[in-house]
């Protein structure tokens, strides 16, 4: 018996920013801010197998994930007289990937 249980997915941020002030005392401020947060639960569980049951073979069980971020964050600014630009990217990722066997009672047979 082969049980698994398998999440992969993009996520691509991009955040941008910018500003100007192009006269000679033109004072320019651009900011971007990418905050990004993944949670997800990938489970491959095989419950309640009780006295009696029988499986032929070998048990496995598998949990994956093949899940991808990218964050780009920028920023740009010009001003005659001074330009300032800051960019912040924060991800946080979360994810529990849990593969496991619960609440069984059985026996394998002998090889």
């Amino acid at each position: 018996m082969v049980v698994t249980a398998t999440r992969s997915g993009n996520l691509i941020s991009l955040a941008a920013g910018g500003a100007g002030a192009p006269k000679e005392k033109g004072i320019a401020i651009a900011g971007s801010v990418s905050i990004n947060i993944i949670k997800n639960v990938t489970e491959a569980i095989v419950n309640g197998l009780m006295t009696g049951s029988s499986i032929s073979g070998p048990l496995a069980i598998s949990s994956g994930n093949n899940s991808m971020l990218i964050s780009i964050a920028g920023a740009l600014a010009y001003g005659g007289r001074a330009g300032i630009g800051a960019a912040l990217a924060v991800n946080l990722i979360l994810d529990q990937t849990l593969a496991y066997l619960a609440n069984s009672i059985f026996t394998m047979p002998a090889p």
